[in-house]
């Protein structure tokens, strides 16, 4: 059976030593044995790599994607956990399209001066509205 090393592993990933050390800190992955003092993996660890790097672009927590991994062997990704995570993106997406269209107004605007536009002040006031609902809602 072919091995890598954890040089090697970092250069099919693009991800850092350190950050493979981490992840098995974590037991996102686990090496087959050291040649030395260098761990040793199977290839099967860049397909598990590949998957955290998915997760992590989704938004995945750590604790996620070791429920995610743990559960992959057996019967696959939840899919009610993958739903959650889509509603969560497309709620992302929504609040950036909102975003981009405030950001679009304020560069086309021909108010002298952007505070004394009254859609900028909407703008605002919106923003502080939603800040404080986040702000709130994730205090105890």
């Amino acid at each position: 059976m072919k091995t890598l090393s954890i040089s090697q592993v970092s250069d099919l990933t693009g991800l850092t030593a350190a950050t493979i050390r981490f992840y098995e800190s974590k037991g996102l992955i686990n090496p087959i044995g050291r040649k030395g003092l260098t761990r040793m993996y199977s290839p099967d660890v860049l397909t598990h790599l590949s998957l955290i790097i998915l997760a992590k672009q989704a938004q995945f927590s750590l604790d996620e994607i070791v429920g995610i991994l743990g559960k992959l062997a057996e019967k696959g990704i939840e899919r009610p956990l993958l739903r959650s995570k889509i509603d969560e993106i497309d709620q992302k997406i929504q609040e950036l399209q909102k975003l981009k269209q405030g950001l679009i107004h304020v560069e086309q605007c021909t108010a002298e001066n952007h505070l004394q536009c009254p859609k900028f002040q909407k703008i605002l006031s919106v923003s502080l509205k939603h800040n404080i609902a986040k702000l709130t809602k994730n205090t105890p």
